[in-house]
């Protein structure tokens, strides 16, 4: 009773003296404020940056405010729900959640703006503020907000220090000429111009910042500059606090796909083109040989192959392939094509030139040519005999191997949010918070990707008539 007695006037005196917040801190409280007020982020928002377990975890030192939550949504006793471990309270939290029993906006009747700052990395805050991007729209309510942003720069002297001051380090990030641009009107400028001279002429002091955020207080000048501009003031505290940068990313290995049956060399490439027709090959010999995965009608080769009969002369330059150029060094496609053929053609009909050939030279007649080998189809003349072999259908290969792909980058990237879990619930710090709100940002875009290959693929289906 006496250490219980202990505890509770150990929270009491928790929840009535917290520290007094870092001037950054303030900043970060301030704009949640103001973004929540202007609608820039909702509670939604800031429970799907910020969930219910992550929140308790957050206030693992906090027993009295992890009672409070849990009071207010669940109804459970306070001294109860103060003895619930942080992730207890979290699981129990989210599943009242899921369950309808509770909302964003009843969570937030009890958790603070300050409580975020307080207990959560600031860099996770900053993403929560920005996470829509707003600056880069022109509204009212973005314009509002943007003012009070700065007003709270300037007010808390966030970029004070290493002999300069907040207000010379905004105007030097968003951009001196800024402020002298066709925006801002003559008699705005005027007043610039005559501020300056007041301070050289009459007090011997430089022009500086301050008395320019006189002149263009941050309400006037957010209805002068593009809201994007003016963000670069904002930026600049983030590099300061080291706010700005990305989370570290899990480290992800690629995911392995099937191996085509076209292909032969597995890489970005193989998914590009399609496929070769029939795999062909030609040899020095200039024999054409099919694959014996190929739908050729015969049967896989077993002996040498036969070199193709000597072709009429004026079949390769004014017959059906006229025109079409010789293979060359330069062909890396892996595959042979027709002039690959004709190339072949071309040796075979120069080693057999001393052959008389029917209705050429002195009227000597051809011998008959040898009965084809297994796996080789000699083609008299050049010319391919019988219809050529159905190409694969490429276009539904290509969609089913990303959905393979996404299969398992999905597979990997909630592994490594598990693995960031666990990690986190072994020891809590901000990195280890940084890391698992970045493996779940990674887990969403692999199954958003995935949902996009299935589709493509339906798609693909739907196109062929499959």
């Amino acid at each position: 009773m006496l250490a219980r007695a202990r505890e509770a006037k150990g929270e009491e005196e928790m929840a009535e003296d917290p520290r007094k917040l870092l001037p950054e801190e303030d900043f970060l409280r301030t704009a949640v404020d103001v973004c929540r007020k202007q609608t820039i982020i909702t509670d939604a928002d800031i429970v799907t940056r910020f969930p219910p377990r992550d929140i308790m975890v957050g206030f693992k030192d906090r027993p009295d405010r992890r009672a409070d939550l849990l009071g207010s949504c669940t109804g459970m006793k306070r001294a109860t729900a103060s003895r619930l471990p942080p992730e207890e309270a979290g699981h129990l939290l989210m599943a009242t959640l899921d369950e309808g029993d509770t909302s964003p906006d009843e969570i937030f009747r009890v958790l603070t703006s300050e409580d975020l700052v307080r207990h959560h990395a600031g860099q996770l805050v900053w993403m929560l503020i920005f996470t829509s991007k707003w600056p880069g729209s022109d509204k009212p309510e973005h314009r509002l907000a943007m003012a009070a942003l700065l007003a709270s720069v300037i007010d808390l002297h966030l970029l004070d220090g290493n002999g300069v001051n907040t207000h010379y380090e905004l105007v030097k990030a968003i951009g001196r000429a800024q402020f002298t641009s066709d925006r801002i009107p003559h008699q705005k400028r005027d007043e610039i111009l005559a501020a300056a001279f007041a301070l050289g002429e009459d007090e011997g002091k430089p022009f500086l910042g301050k008395t320019l955020f006189t002149v263009l207080p941050p309400p006037i000048i957010v209805n002068l500059l593009e809201l994007a501009v003016l963000e670069l003031g904002l930026k600049a505290v983030a590099r300061k606090y080291g706010w700005e940068s990305k989370p570290p990313e899990p480290v992800i290995a690629p995911p392995t796909r099937p191996v085509l049956d076209h292909e032969e060399v597995v890489g970005d490439d193989a998914f590009e083109g399609p496929p070769p027709s029939p795999a062909e090959t030609s040899t020095d010999d200039g024999v054409l040989e099919l694959d014996a995965d190929e739908p050729s009608g015969v049967h896989p080769a077993s002996q040498e192959p036969v070199p193709l009969a000597n072709p009429p002369p004026g079949a390769l330059d004014d017959g059906i392939f006229a025109g079409i150029p010789v293979a060359t060094s330069e062909d890396h496609s892996g595959r042979s094509d027709i002039a690959g053929f004709i190339a072949g053609a071309k040796k075979a009909g120069s080693s057999a030139s001393s052959m008389p050939i029917s209705g050429h030279g002195d009227g000597g007649v051809s011998p008959m040519p040898t009965a084809p080998t297994p796996g080789t189809l000699p083609i008299p003349g050049g010319r391919p005999k019988g219809p050529p072999p159905p190409p694969p259908s490429s276009l539904i290969k290509r969609c089913q191997t990303k959905v393979t792909t996404a299969k398992e980058a999905l597979k990997t990237a909630t592994k490594a949010r598990e693995d960031a879990e666990r990690t986190r619930d072994r020891k809590f710090s901000p990195e280890s918070e940084l890391a698992l709100t970045a493996a779940k940002d990674v887990e969403v875009a692999a199954t958003e990707a995935l949902k996009a290959a299935n589709h493509e693929l339906e798609e693909a289906l739907k196109a062929t008539g499959h």
